[in-house]
């Protein structure tokens, strides 16, 4: 095999190896957060390198030098460092799962970026094979993305009401529920069961709402779904329950599966996830998070979910919500159709471009430095703020990506400091790209001096657009 997609395999693999372990050990604290006490002296379990894994994370390539494993476990180290001093009070704990979600998103860009350049470097020489196995490690990093999404937005609902943060703005919900059963299809394939869209006719071209948070709501039910059959089919039916009206429509999202259906005395507490319900979510198969966390984001977004047994056999589960359908008439707060497709017209040249990449982990700075050159800018590196401060001052930039957490100096320092260094002249665009993605980070981002924000797993059409948008004149 060619030695640049062994190393590319080996990155994909200790970084998916920490993201999982950080996910576990989420799970672990989580199971025991009663406490107030530290993970030491609760009895937690202590992550644990064995001599194995530490060869395979300080194995040498060909020419002698260290691989990149090595410099994942560094952050490992300080995950787990943190871990054990953190204190599980309210506060404590949402600082936590803060911190491990930035961890899982760092790793998980390592791995998707990884892959897609695999994808897209070596497809000459890949075998339909090879190319089936990479796009299992996508998907499935996806499904971990979306796992790590849940977390946060569960960490979200407990904070209580008013935290949550819904952006609304126009999208092509037909497109939408395409790429979902797109990207599900592979499991319902391997199960041997249909998987279907049924749209209604009545659609508006576009819909004011918040895409993500719609995606993340079907694609956990569509996945339930295709967990719980065995054969059959597994469909999803947009219906439109308002087509008179022309402001504001009300769609119900049903999907239907041809399983096992939910046990009677399980359909009530379906949608839970307490220390009371763990047993009946095992008993089910699964963690029941994911459910839980489509009722909270369905009621934020002032709808309903509900689930029920088909008449024969199965499971349905009813998405009821209401959208706002984007006109020149529609409030200010609503985008126009208008703008949706002036977002996606073509980049702007990038030609002689100079952008300055701050980001203090090896890894990611390799992986998003090729991104940024693929795109046509030419890039220049420095390893934390300070340095990043430094290098801004000797050399005209037209864009900053800037890393938020680093050592020295973190990002929201740096970009302070750019904004002072500044004063009086023409502002270069900042754009924060980093792994923080829980409500509000973004707003911090903006507030330090920062443009724009993209977090990780960085995505090259979005990255794309960022960097359009910004050098707009």
């Amino acid at each position: 095999m060619n030695p640049d997609i062994l190393d590319i395999l080996m990155i994909i693999a200790v970084a998916g190896g920490i993201g999982i372990a950080f996910l576990l050990y989420f799970l672990a604290i989580f199971k025991r957060s009663d406490s107030p006490a530290s993970t030491r002296d609760s009895g937690f379990p202590e992550l644990d390198f064995t001599d194995n894994h530490k060869e395979i994370l300080q194995s040498k390539s060909k020419d002698g030098t260290t691989r990149t494993g090595d410099e994942l476990n560094v952050r490992f180290d300080r995950a787990k460092e943190t871990a054990i001093k953190a204190e599980l009070g309210n506060d404590s704990k949402s600082r936590f799962i803060a911190y491990m979600t930035h961890e899982i998103r760092s790793a998980l860009n390592i791995i998707m970026g990884n892959s897609n350049l695999m994808l897209e470097d070596e497809a000459k020489v890949l075998t339909d094979k090879q190319r089936e196995y990479i796009d299992t490690i996508i998907s499935s990093s996806k499904k971990l993305l979306s796992v790590t999404e849940n977390i946060g937005e569960f960490s979200t609902k407990q904070k209580g009401a008013g935290h949550l943060q819904i952006h609304s703005k126009p999208f092509d919900l037909k497109k939408i529920c395409e790429e979902i059963i797109h990207e599900e299809f592979p499991a319902a394939k391997s199960k041997k069961i249909s998987l279907e869209f049924v749209p209604d006719q009545n659609l508006p071209p576009f819909i004011a709402g918040d895409s993500t948070k719609i995606s993340n709501m079907l694609s956990t039910l569509i996945e339930n779904a295709i967990r719980f059959t065995s054969e059959g089919h597994v469909r999803l039916e947009v219906k439109n329950l308002t087509p008179e009206r022309t402001d504001n429509i009300t769609l119900r999202f049903m999907v239907e599966d041809t399983g096992k259906g939910i046990p009677e005395c399980d359909l009530k507490d379906v949608f839970d996830f307490t220390a009371n319900d763990v047993a009946i979510a095992e008993r089910r198969g699964n963690i029941g998070l994911g459910l839980s966390i489509c009722k909270y984001l369905a009621e934020s977004m002032g709808g309903t979910v509900n689930a029920e047994n088909g008449k024969d056999k199965g499971a349905v589960f009813t998405l009821e919500i209401p959208f706002v359908i984007p006109t020149p008439e529609t409030s200010a707060k609503t985008i126009s159709v208008k703008q949706v497709k002036e977002e996606i017209k073509p980049q702007v040249s990038l030609k002689d471009k100079h952008a300055l990449l701050v980001e203090d982990d090896p890894v990611n700075r390799q992986l998003e430095k090729i991104f940024l050159q693929r795109l046509g800018l030419e890039v220049d590196i420095a390893i934390n703020g300070q340095e990043g401060l430094e290098r801004f001052k000797l050399k005209k930039y037209d864009l900053v990506f800037m890393d938020c957490e680093m050592p020295v100096m973190d990002g929201y320092t740096a970009t302070k400091e750019i904004r002072k260094f500044e004063a009086g002249k023409k502002r270069t665009p900042v754009i924060a790209m980093t792994a923080y993605a829980l409500v509000g980070d973004k707003e911090i981002c903006l507030a330090a001096g920062m443009d724009d924000y993209i977090s990780k797993p960085v995505n090259a059409k979005e990255l794309s657009s960022i960097v359009s948008k910004c050098l707009q004149v």
